[in-house]
């Protein structure tokens, strides 16, 4: 297996932060050279410690408006990815053949974080894992 997947040394399975569903995410990214393009936000369930994430899997929660967590999704273990599809090199558009800034295949950045979403009316209280800032994001992201 590779270091960041189910198996290798970074897959430690440690969920960093806890949410509740039909929650809004507050995401923030540095982001420090504009390749223009578009960034987008998924979810994948971890249904037990040897379950793999799939690009297919993650396909299926594509987060919309503002990283709103849907009301019906709660998961004791998910997967966070976020995905940024740089538009910045010329290129040619597989089905229309038009060349241009941002057509065709571009470069993509990816990265994931191991979540939980408890249920709206789950009455329980879920601690968050503290964190330290170290930048100020230049960009925030919201999808809209």
């Amino acid at each position: 297996s590779r270091d960041h997947e189910v198996g290798g040394k970074y897959a430690t399975n440690n969920i960093v932060r806890n949410y509740v569903s039909g929650s809004l995410i507050d995401v923030k990214i540095l982001l420090t050279a504009n390749h223009v393009g578009f960034m987008e936000l998924r979810l994948c369930p971890i249904l037990d410690s040897s379950s793999e994430v799939t690009q297919e899997c993650l396909d299926k929660n594509l987060l919309h408006r503002e990283a709103h967590l849907p009301d019906s999704l709660s998961w004791s273990h998910c997967v966070l990815q976020w995905r940024y599809q740089a538009g910045n090199h010329w290129g040619t558009d597989i089905e229309t053949g038009k060349s241009c800034l941002g057509c065709g295949h571009q470069e993509e950045f990816h990265n994931c974080a191991d979540i939980s979403i408890a249920p709206k009316d789950n009455n329980l209280l879920l601690p968050l894992p503290t964190t330290t800032t170290t930048h100020e994001p230049l960009f925030v992201f919201s999808i809209f």
